[in-house]
């Protein structure tokens, strides 16, 4: 399994995962809008950024069995639904 980069260090004390979730999110979403944005047009880039939204769903839910913070439990569940969302958006756009 792929593991995104900074979710390699170590576990924070507390099981509070927040900063790393928030990051993720962004990084997924900064993806979604590159391969969805109508002026690149670049149907490589899309299909790049969307292997990165699959990894960072990865990345969620090897979260998700860290993480003993609840609101950080019930983000990630968001989370991995907002983005699971953006792949199928991704599909439309693109036709796959």
């Amino acid at each position: 399994m792929t593991t995104i980069p900074f979710l390699e260090s170590d576990h924070d004390l507390d099981g509070c995962y927040r900063d790393r979730v928030q990051e993720l999110g962004e990084f997924c979403d900064n993806e979604y809008y590159m391969s969805t944005y109508p002026p690149l047009k670049n149907k490589e880039r899309a299909m790049r950024g969307r292997s990165r939204i699959v990894e960072g769903i990865k990345g969620f839910k090897q979260l998700f069995e860290i993480a003993t913070c609840n609101s950080c439990r019930e983000e990630i569940t968001k989370q991995i639904l907002v983005q699971e969302e953006s792949l199928l958006e991704i599909d439309d756009a693109w036709k796959l």
